[in-house]
């Protein structure tokens, strides 16, 4: 099986004339956990859904493991594993009987279902709690009862919306572990609006603004700084630092004149593909923009600061 389990190219969708999602694409590793960002209404809601198969984009295509989620939807949907905001559970059932159900809804032969049950139980801690009923469940329990219904079955895409809404910080911090326990055999993806947990427990992170995806990187600093920006004072004209904005593979976070034709620019590396020395393909574009270095700093980023720059930059 390929590295890259999900696929999505050139996805958009709109509502009537209002447009939700455009021209999105990027793809999905193997035991990578990614964190979806993005104000109310950023599109976010709408992207998982055609992820998990519930709604269909107007023009695109998204993979699940090579295969097109429209051309072979009954096959894929069997590998995605969805759990929407409002965490829908049968509160008359058991835990046993609600992850039997779902296990049976997944064609499990009833052989094979006490086995993969019992799976469940033991990974989300919830051996002790199989004979309770899920409505007498404290809210952080509930809660890992519907992620273990969702990720039932032999699913290699597990698609979580606002998992911690609700719970106390010890829950979120216990259900931040139980996440990563579930990512060996498979992708996960979390839209969350608390950015330090996305901070804390995703590999990367993307985030959309207004339907567009305006930020897609690795957050750990050790590889290849994708978290770091260059503070530079450069001379030129304003029409070559706006050039900038047009150039593959950075991205012009912020740009202010402080006196006549000499700015204070803030700049990140977009494109993780990049080999070279980062510092110095950003000296290459500046000087072929025709733009003179005076200092150049690299200074480390908040994932606070990264949302808010990315909101500010809307035509970044």
């Amino acid at each position: 099986m390929s590295n890259k389990m999900i696929e999505i190219e050139s996805v958009s969708k709109s509502y009537k004339e209002r447009s939700v999602l455009k021209d999105i694409s990027f793809s999905l590793k193997k035991g990578e956990i990614t964190g979806l960002l993005g104000q109310n209404g950023a599109g976010k809601t709408t992207l998982l859904k055609i992820l998990a198969g519930y709604h269909m984009a107007d023009s695109g295509l998204v993979k699940i493991d090579g295969l097109s989620i429209v051309d072979h939807s009954s096959r894929v949907k069997e590998k995605i594993g969805y759990l929407s905001e409002k965490s829908p559970l049968y509160e008359y059932m058991t835990v046993r009987e609600y992850l039997d159900f779902i296990l049976s809804i997944r064609l499990y032969k009833k052989s094979k279902r006490d086995d993969e049950r019992n799976k469940l139980l033991d990974l989300f801690s919830l051996k002790s709690y199989e004979h309770t009923i899920i409505s007498e469940l404290s809210t952080g329990f509930r809660q890992r009862c519907a992620i273990a219904g969702a990720q039932a079955g032999n699913i290699i895409l597990l698609i979580l919306d606002e998992p911690a809404s609700g719970l106390d910080p010890l829950q979120i911090s216990e259900l931040r572990q139980i996440i990563r326990n579930c990512r060996k055999d498979m992708s996960i993806i979390i839209s969350s609006h608390i950015l330090s947990e996305i901070d804390l427990l995703c590999d990367r992170i993307l985030i959309l603004d207004n339907g567009v995806l305006k930020y897609d990187t690795g957050k750990d600093n050790s590889r290849g700084n994708e978290r770091a920006a260059y503070v530079i004072e450069v001379s030129g004209q304003e029409s070559d630092v706006n050039n900038l904005k047009m150039q593959t593979g950075i991205i012009l976070e912020s740009s202010k004149e402080i006196r006549k034709n000499y700015w204070t620019l803030i700049v990140s590396i977009s494109n993780r593909e990049h080999k070279r020395n980062k510092g110095a393909l950003i000296t290459d574009l500046l000087y072929k923009n025709n733009l003179r270095i005076h200092t150049l700093d690299l200074k480390s980023q908040s994932l606070e600061q990264i949302f808010l720059r990315t909101m500010e930059n809307t035509d970044a």
